[in-house]
């Protein structure tokens, strides 16, 4: 046995000790939450506390076939068509057992290739598409595009095949909006027009959800290289390989809209630093372009633009130089939309406007129903961190306690803005593993500073990564995360 692969279980960044007790933790506090939640709804059996397995906003427990038939016999409940669409077999229990096996036998070839970005990019489509095998073809991979919710179509691939072409559907888009099924009406249009424009390439909902995911893997070119640029390629890899075993990317990551809206938001951020650092013409135009895409996927894209104008304020030699920047990254984008506006009759802030109106239902959230504002308000962080798991978390905590520099303020400027964001009271029913995944390089960043000052190699690393995918493997086979 290697070096490296023994350091997997017995000699890495955690002691097993380590291990067993942040794992018991984990487990035990998300026992804990899901208790205090019942504790709640009894109080207030009116306010959304969360679903059933909170703080995991959506999800269903995954149960073995065998034991799922002999509950049948027991009780009707458990003869459902939902239950028994989960229930995993002896198939996903061998591809779930294989696949942490082959990592831990692959991992010391995986380092040789630290250099390659191409080796980490195909390595982590792989085991994404390894992982999600383990919920069955439908559930891992037709259902999250072309799946009925309880009968009901509600996914922005359903939409896409209702409208003859993406610019019939922009300019239609102000007077149809409220019309879309569930997701689709509180995104801006581009959240179909992707979907459009990869069923005129194919039908298949499998093979679009391929596509999906292998354009927005391609963050990792831009988490290496940044990283790169600012530590060295021992940290570039290692926090690379983090960010692709995430549970939060390997669960939503194959043919979710929230992956594409990762990439252009790990574009955007990308861009901006190197704006920052050149103030080169071709970064601008690439950040505009970013923001602009951002922006055409997910009305809370203004998280993005908050982040740079708290650094631009943090950072100040004069208060005329943000505004002055402010200005022109604003100009090109503002006049995007008026272009849109004019050419094809689709108003953003009308759009805004309806979605902001579907969202928060009857006023403010925190003025209509205070209790249910403040639990989802809780639930929305928790949740980031329950598909983060514990060793991540920790690691989180570790390096936000070193000082701080330049690169780590940036986890400071996002944390403002997603507050700011929250508070607003967006989003309503949590799932922000999902639907905050492009805040992900920004939690990693004081992790990759730790990684640096503590000079952690490459062995050390690999197991926190091996953990990770033990995590992935896990909540794929005990749990299915509908949404």
């Amino acid at each position: 046995m290697s070096e490296s692969r023994h350091q997997l279980l017995t000699r890495g960044m955690f002691s097993v000790r380590e291990i067993l007790k942040f794992t018991s933790l984990y487990l035990i506090i998300l026992l804990f939450l899901n208790g205090f939640r019942q504790i709640v709804t009894s109080f207030f059996p009116k306010a959304d506390t969360g679903r059933l397995f909170f703080p995991i906003s959506v999800g269903i427990i995954r149960i073995p076939e065998p034991i799922l038939t002999r509950l049948a016999n027991i009780h009707s409940v458990f003869l459902s068509d939902r239950l028994n669409e989960v229930a995993s077999h002896s198939l996903h229990w061998g591809i779930a057992i294989i696949s942490v096996f082959a990592f831990y036998m692959t991992y010391p070839k995986i380092t040789k290739n630290k250099e390659n970005v191409l080796f980490i990019y195909v390595t982590l489509a792989f085991s994404i598409i390894i992982s999600n095998s383990i919920q069955g073809i439908y559930q891992g991979f037709i259902y999250p595009l072309a799946g009925l919710r309880n009968g009901m179509k509600t996914h922005y691939y359903q939409d896409a095949e209702r409208f003859d072409s993406v610019l019939q559907f922009l300019s239609s888009f102000n007077s149809v909006q409220t019309d879309l099924y569930m997701h689709s009406p509180t995104h801006p249009p581009g959240a179909v027009m992707i979907y459009q424009l990869l069923q005129e390439i194919m039908l298949d909902p499998i093979f679009v959800g391929m596509i999906i995911m292998l354009v927005s893997l391609l963050s990792v070119y831009y988490i290496y290289n940044l990283l790169l640029a600012i530590y060295d390629k021992r940290v570039a890899f290692l926090i690379t390989l983090v960010f692709g075993f995430l549970p939060t990317i390997q669960v939503y990551f194959y043919s979710s809209l929230d992956a594409l809206i990762l990439f252009f938001a790990t574009g955007g951020f990308y861009y901006y630093y190197w704006w920052e650092s050149e103030r080169s013409t071709k970064h601008f135009i690439l950040l505009i372009f970013n923001l602009i895409m951002l922006s055409m996927l997910n009305f809370m894209w203004v998280i993005l633009p908050l982040i740079f104008a708290f650094h631009k304020l943090h950072t100040m030699e004069s208060l005329s130089q943000p505004i002055k920047d402010g200005i022109k990254v604003a100009t090109p984008i503002i006049l995007f939309f008026v272009i849109i506006d004019l050419v094809f009759n689709f108003n953003y802030v009308e759009a805004f406007n309806t979605a902001s109106g579907i969202v928060n239902n009857g006023g403010f959230y925190a003025f209509t129903n205070p209790v249910s504002y403040v639990f989802t308000r809780f639930e929305n962080v928790i949740e980031i961190f329950v598909f983060l798991g514990p060793f991540v978390t920790l690691l989180i905590y570790r390096g936000l306690r070193e000082p701080s520099n330049d690169i780590v303020n940036f986890t400071w400027y996002m944390a403002l803005a997603v507050l700011l964001v929250f508070i607003a009271g967006t989003p309503p029913t949590a799932e922000t593993a999902r639907n905050m995944q492009y805040i992900i390089p920004f939690l990693l960043l004081p992790v990759a500073d730790y990684i640096y000052n503590k000079d952690i190699d490459y062995a050390s690393g690999g197991q926190l990564v091996f953990l990770l995918w033990i995590q992935t493997i896990s909540m794929q086979l005990f749990g299915n995360f509908l949404w």
